[in-house]
Protein backbone atom coordinates (compact mmCIF):
# COMPACT_ATOMS: atom_id res chain seq x y z
CA UNK A 1 0.00 0.00 0.00
CA UNK A 2 3.00 2.34 0.10
CA UNK A 3 3.55 4.76 -2.77
CA UNK A 4 7.22 5.56 -3.51
CA UNK A 5 9.71 6.07 -6.32
CA UNK A 6 13.41 5.45 -6.95
CA UNK A 7 15.72 8.45 -7.19
CA UNK A 8 18.62 8.47 -9.61
CA UNK A 9 21.04 8.07 -6.68
CA UNK A 10 19.36 4.76 -5.76
CA UNK A 11 17.42 6.03 -2.74
CA UNK A 12 13.70 5.46 -2.37
CA UNK A 13 11.42 8.45 -1.73
CA UNK A 14 8.25 7.65 0.21
CA UNK A 15 5.26 9.64 -1.10
CA UNK A 16 2.47 8.22 1.01
CA UNK A 17 -0.06 5.43 1.02
CA UNK A 18 -2.13 4.38 -2.00
CA UNK A 19 -4.87 3.17 0.31
CA UNK A 20 -6.34 4.76 3.41
CA UNK A 21 -4.48 2.72 6.00
CA UNK A 22 -3.25 4.69 9.01
CA UNK A 23 -1.45 3.87 12.23
CA UNK A 24 -3.03 5.18 15.42
CA UNK A 25 -1.71 4.33 18.88
CA UNK A 26 0.39 1.59 17.28
CA UNK A 27 -2.58 -0.07 15.58
CA UNK A 28 -2.98 -0.28 11.81
CA UNK A 29 -6.43 0.86 10.77
CA UNK A 30 -7.97 0.63 7.32
CA UNK A 31 -10.27 3.66 7.05
CA UNK A 32 -12.13 2.07 4.12
CA UNK A 33 -13.21 -0.76 6.42
CA UNK A 34 -14.77 1.77 8.81
CA UNK A 35 -16.46 3.56 5.89
CA UNK A 36 -17.91 0.27 4.69
CA UNK A 37 -19.27 -0.57 8.16
CA UNK A 38 -20.97 2.84 8.40
CA UNK A 39 -22.43 2.59 4.88
CA UNK A 40 -23.93 -0.81 5.78
CA UNK A 41 -26.16 0.89 8.36
CA UNK A 42 -29.73 1.28 7.12
CA UNK A 43 -30.42 4.87 6.07
CA UNK A 44 -26.77 5.85 5.54
CA UNK A 45 -25.96 6.79 1.95
CA UNK A 46 -22.26 7.60 1.94
CA UNK A 47 -19.47 7.71 4.53
CA UNK A 48 -15.94 9.07 4.55
CA UNK A 49 -13.52 8.53 7.44
CA UNK A 50 -10.42 10.64 8.02
CA UNK A 51 -7.90 11.10 10.80
CA UNK A 52 -7.42 14.57 12.23
CA UNK A 53 -5.18 15.86 14.99
CA UNK A 54 -6.44 17.95 17.89
CA UNK A 55 -4.49 20.72 19.63
CA UNK A 56 -2.64 18.11 21.72
CA UNK A 57 -1.51 16.35 18.53
CA UNK A 58 -3.70 13.31 19.31
CA UNK A 59 -5.02 11.50 16.27
CA UNK A 60 -8.81 11.19 16.25
CA UNK A 61 -10.88 9.12 13.83
CA UNK A 62 -13.55 11.36 12.33
CA UNK A 63 -16.47 9.99 10.31
CA UNK A 64 -18.58 12.10 7.94
CA UNK A 65 -21.78 10.63 6.53
CA UNK A 66 -24.87 11.49 4.50
CA UNK A 67 -28.35 10.07 4.63
CA UNK A 68 -30.43 9.66 7.74
CA UNK A 69 -29.06 11.57 10.74
CA UNK A 70 -28.41 9.20 13.63
CA UNK A 71 -26.98 9.76 17.10
CA UNK A 72 -23.30 9.04 17.67
CA UNK A 73 -24.34 6.49 20.26
CA UNK A 74 -26.51 4.58 17.76
CA UNK A 75 -23.74 4.67 15.14
CA UNK A 76 -21.13 3.45 17.65
CA UNK A 77 -23.38 0.59 18.78
CA UNK A 78 -24.16 -0.48 15.23
CA UNK A 79 -20.61 -0.52 13.86
CA UNK A 80 -19.33 -1.89 17.18
CA UNK A 81 -21.00 -5.18 16.23
CA UNK A 82 -18.54 -5.69 13.38
CA UNK A 83 -15.51 -3.52 14.17
CA UNK A 84 -13.06 -3.70 17.08
CA UNK A 85 -13.31 -0.90 19.64
CA UNK A 86 -10.11 0.81 18.49
CA UNK A 87 -11.59 1.33 15.00
CA UNK A 88 -14.76 3.11 16.14
CA UNK A 89 -14.62 6.81 15.25
CA UNK A 90 -14.35 9.40 18.00
CA UNK A 91 -16.55 11.87 16.12
CA UNK A 92 -19.48 11.41 13.75
CA UNK A 93 -20.60 14.35 11.64
CA UNK A 94 -23.77 14.30 9.55
CA UNK A 95 -23.58 16.19 6.24
CA UNK A 96 -26.47 17.18 4.03
CA UNK A 97 -24.25 16.61 1.01
CA UNK A 98 -20.85 14.95 0.65
CA UNK A 99 -18.27 17.20 -1.06
CA UNK A 100 -17.20 15.52 -4.31
CA UNK A 101 -14.33 15.84 -6.75
CA UNK A 102 -14.98 16.43 -10.43
CA UNK A 103 -14.77 12.65 -10.95
CA UNK A 104 -17.51 12.01 -8.36
CA UNK A 105 -15.30 10.68 -5.55
CA UNK A 106 -15.50 12.04 -2.02
CA UNK A 107 -13.32 15.14 -1.70
CA UNK A 108 -11.57 14.51 1.61
CA UNK A 109 -9.84 17.90 1.47
CA UNK A 110 -13.20 19.72 1.29
CA UNK A 111 -14.68 18.09 4.40
CA UNK A 112 -15.68 20.71 6.99
CA UNK A 113 -13.57 21.56 10.01
CA UNK A 114 -15.01 20.19 13.24
CA UNK A 115 -14.46 20.90 16.92
CA UNK A 116 -11.97 18.27 18.05
CA UNK A 117 -11.70 19.72 21.55
CA UNK A 118 -15.27 19.00 22.68
CA UNK A 119 -16.13 15.44 21.80
CA UNK A 120 -19.76 14.57 22.53
CA UNK A 121 -20.44 11.01 23.62
CA UNK A 122 -24.26 11.16 23.72
CA UNK A 123 -24.48 9.80 27.26
CA UNK A 124 -26.54 11.20 30.12
CA UNK A 125 -24.39 13.57 32.15
CA UNK A 126 -23.49 12.36 35.64
CA UNK A 127 -21.22 14.73 37.53
CA UNK A 128 -18.39 13.48 39.75
CA UNK A 129 -19.55 13.49 43.37
CA UNK A 130 -16.88 12.14 45.72
CA UNK A 131 -13.50 13.80 46.26
CA UNK A 132 -11.78 10.91 44.43
CA UNK A 133 -14.16 11.22 41.45
CA UNK A 134 -13.60 14.98 41.32
CA UNK A 135 -9.81 14.54 41.45
CA UNK A 136 -9.91 11.93 38.68
CA UNK A 137 -12.23 14.10 36.55
CA UNK A 138 -9.88 17.07 36.97
CA UNK A 139 -6.87 14.98 35.89
CA UNK A 140 -8.79 13.61 32.89
CA UNK A 141 -9.84 17.14 31.86
CA UNK A 142 -6.24 18.36 32.03
CA UNK A 143 -4.58 15.42 30.29
CA UNK A 144 -7.24 14.83 27.62
CA UNK A 145 -7.77 18.59 27.21
CA UNK A 146 -11.56 18.36 27.38
CA UNK A 147 -14.07 20.68 29.05
CA UNK A 148 -16.05 18.23 31.15
CA UNK A 149 -15.92 14.63 32.29
CA UNK A 150 -19.07 12.58 32.59
CA UNK A 151 -18.83 9.68 35.02
CA UNK A 152 -20.61 7.48 32.44
CA UNK A 153 -18.30 8.34 29.52
CA UNK A 154 -16.03 5.76 27.98
CA UNK A 155 -12.38 6.75 28.34
CA UNK A 156 -11.58 5.87 24.73
CA UNK A 157 -14.61 7.78 23.40
CA UNK A 158 -13.13 10.89 25.03
CA UNK A 159 -9.95 10.44 23.01
CA UNK A 160 -8.03 8.55 25.67
CA UNK A 161 -5.35 6.05 24.71
CA UNK A 162 -2.62 3.99 26.34
CA UNK A 163 -0.13 6.89 26.28
CA UNK A 164 -2.47 9.31 28.05
CA UNK A 165 -3.32 6.52 30.53
CA UNK A 166 0.34 6.53 31.58
CA UNK A 167 0.13 10.26 32.28
CA UNK A 168 -3.11 9.77 34.24
CA UNK A 169 -1.60 7.02 36.42
CA UNK A 170 1.45 9.21 37.01
CA UNK A 171 -0.75 12.14 38.11
CA UNK A 172 -2.84 9.89 40.36
CA UNK A 173 0.24 8.58 42.13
Amino acid sequence: GDHAYWREDGNIVFIGRKDFQVKIRGLRIELGEIESAIQNISGIERAVVVVRKDSSDRQLICAFYTGEELSSKALREEIGRTLPKYMIPHIFTHLEEMPLTSSGKANRNALPEIDLENISTDTEYVAPETEKEKALANILRNILKINSVNMLDNYFDLGGDSISAIYIVSELE
